[in-house]
């Protein structure tokens, strides 16, 4: 273990004059390429970084299969563009048909519960009807009896005679 003259920690890579803090420079290191097992420059190491998937490649990522990584989730292509993947945009239009499907079982539901309370207020309202009919046609009745034994009296009174 080494120490600068600030008293910070400098490690063997260091000491051989690399600027660790400038990857750009990785690349123009013959030690470090020989170190890595001869990776040259733009392959691994180079003016964009460092980046592990062209040191250890992931399954299925370099291929432009339906189903490799970049094409599900998205990435950078060979030129360095942004590229979206297909997954998230699928799995939105999913979600989407499968909320407006549970939309019309909603629907259908809401059109049972309106017929539902429709021929119960129907039913209450026949109840209603029938019994205030019914009401009307006892008080009729009872009017017309009152009536009916006004006249009779009336009828045998002695001023009529």
């Amino acid at each position: 273990m080494a120490y600068d003259a600030q008293g910070n920690y400098v490690s063997d890579l260091q000491s051989t004059g690399l600027n660790l803090g400038s990857m750009s420079q990785w690349g123009n290191s013959s030690s470090l390429s020989q170190g890595l097992g001869g990776v040259q420059q733009g392959t691994g190491f180079g003016q964009s970084g460092f980046n592990a998937n062209q040191i250890a490649p992931i399954a299925g990522q370099g291929d432009n299969s339906l189903f490799s990584r970049s094409s599900l989730f998205g990435g950078t292509d060979a030129l360095g563009n942004q590229t979206s993947g297909w997954a998230a945009p699928a799995i939105g239009a999913a979600s989407g048909l499968a909320q407006s499907w549970l939309g019309f079982q909603n629907l259908g539901m809401a059109k049972d519960q309106l017929s539902f309370q429709k021929s119960a207020w129907q039913d209450q309202f026949n109840i209603q009807k029938e019994e205030y009919e019914y009401q009307k046609k006892r008080r009729e009745d009872r009017v017309a009896n009152y009536e009916a034994s006004l006249d009779r009296n009336s009828a045998a009174t002695p001023s009529n005679l």
